[in-house]
């Protein structure tokens, strides 16, 4: 049973958050989600099915492209449909203005080899469709402060009724130094528009290690910015299936205002992330944080913001962290079923969290899981902090929580007001549950030999299923079958 229910783990992940998705928004939130979310597995566009075979033949309406040269096909008539028929190796071409694109590109699983430039192979994908292609990279520099995605720079929707974008099944690996800011290997920056204006992001994989000095670092998207969108709108943007296995190492040398926000799926913003896994280790290197007095924007001894890290979302937003103000990236938003196995090391990072660092803005979480060491100032299994607080629920951390000013197995900073916790597991490591309190009536701590105890561990058997070292989410044990 096990065996057969792994082999459909992505599948009822997907069916699961569609279902999921109808009830956060129509039972919780007065808004609405697109139709596609309301439509069965068969007809919900960001449901595609995996082929790893090549087309020999190009189907009707598409251009072949079979060379670098053949790229201009794309620059010259950017809303027509387009097919890779071989690998490119880019190892002799001397410079690359990435590509505007509103069209419908399919890689038809070939690989964009040895690409070596300081930005995204597509600059703007808008209301564009593109899926099946492999970026092999090698990337010693970006260019400096700007928004930069090694697949694309920015990801948008025109921002009109039921337009939208799809990109799927991504591949990026190789190496990446990066001072770019915000970075990310998929997209630099999405933005998604109003609730009839939708990105998608689905079945995308980075293997590169990242390494560099950048404000905003996510192993898949950098930065969320909703277009035009009121406090009530969605932030209309869905990440399935997204997976990092590539280390991000961040070293800061210096104290200045910017925010540094890393994660191994997004630095910041959010949305409806769901089924997400990160592996890879975070690094994040900066100095004891100082701060002018009195702190301003005008006095000149006023020095940082926040560092923040989390292994999914580093902060979908940010709270200044003696003015407390609040900087939103997007209003409503979820994280579902999603795991981090990556170590998160940044002794001086404010915030520091397995899912979510810090959290500026509503969100919902459910069904989460870390299993990793995470240390920072404030620093949690689940969540390091936030303005805001979701209930979690159904989560469990078996990592060893080490913060210099508060540590919570789940959460780091807990204020009182906030929504207790509920059906949540902990490995107990002299760790409380929570930063400033110790217990929770439906928070438990189990011991090691516990952890593959079914009958003492009672997450929801939906998302969770029980391997060698404990529990496992039925979508992480899928996302190992996505080539």
């Amino acid at each position: 049973m096990k065996n057969k229910k792994a082999i459909i783990a992505t599948v009822l992940c997907l069916a699961f958050v569609t279902a999921l998705s109808i009830y956060i928004v129509l039972g919780i939130n007065s808004y609405k989600l697109p139709s596609d979310y309301e439509s069965d597995s068969n007809s919900n566009p960001t449901i595609q099915e995996q082929t790893t075979v090549h087309l020999e033949e190009i189907p009707d309406g598409y251009v072949g492209i079979y060379s670098v040269e053949d790229f201009d096909y794309l620059r010259n008539s950017s809303t027509g449909s387009y097919i890779l028929m071989n690998d490119i190796d880019m190892t002799n071409v001397e410079s690359w203005e990435g590509i505007n694109f509103q069209g419908s590109f399919n890689g038809n699983n070939y690989e964009i080899k040895n690409y070596h430039f300081s930005n995204g192979f597509f600059n703007y994908l808008t209301d564009a469709t593109v899926k099946n292609l492999t970026l092999s990279v090698n990337i010693s520099e970006t260019n400096k402060n700007r928004t930069m995605g090694v697949f694309a720079n920015k990801i948008e929707t025109s921002n009109s009724d039921n337009s939208s974008s799809y990109i799927s099944f991504i591949r990026i690996k190789g190496n990446i130094n990066v001072t770019s800011s915000p970075f990310g290997t998929i997209a630099g920056a999405v933005f998604p528009g109003d609730e009839d204006a939708w990105v998608y992001i689905d079945h995308v994989t980075n293997e590169a290690n990242i390494t560099g000095d950048s404000s905003t670092i996510g192993g898949i998207i950098g930065t969320v910015s909703q277009q035009n969108a009121s406090e009530t709108d969605p932030t209309a943007l869905q990440v399935s299936n997204a997976v990092n296995k590539g280390n991000i190492t961040i070293s800061h040398s210096r104290n200045d205002h910017y925010v540094h926000n890393v994660g191994g799926i997004i630095g910041d913003g959010l949305g409806y992330i769901q089924c997400c896994d990160n592996y890879g280790n975070i690094s994040l290197d900066c100095p004891t944080p100082k701060y002018g007095d009195p702190i301003s924007y005008d006095n000149p001894t006023y020095v940082r913001l926040n560092s923040i890290c989390g292994g999914i979302i580093g902060s979908n937003g940010y709270c200044h962290y003696k003015l407390a103000e609040i900087y939103p990236r997007g209003e409503i938003g979820d994280i579902f079923s999603c795991s981090n196995y990556g170590k998160i090391i940044s002794k001086n990072s404010e915030y520091t969290g397995g899912i979510i660092g810090y959290a500026a803005v509503s969100y919902s979480l459910r069904g989460c899981g870390n299993f990793a060491d995470i240390s920072g100032m404030n620093a949690g299994g689940i969540q390091g902090g936030g303005y805001y607080l979701s209930q979690i629920s159904d989560c469990i951390n078996t990592g060893s929580i080490t913060g210099s000013e508060t540590s919570g197995a789940l959460i780091g900073v807990f204020f009182s007001n906030a929504p207790e916790p509920i059906n949540c597991y902990y490995l107990n490591n002299g760790v409380n549950s929570v930063g400033v309190k110790a217990a929770f009536p439906t928070v438990y701590s189990v011991e090691a030999n516990q952890l593959t105890d079914e009958s003492v561990i009672n997450l929801d058997e939906n998302l969770w299923t029980f391997e060698e070292a404990g529990p496992t989410l039925y979508s992480t044990i899928g996302n190992k079958n996505i080539n």
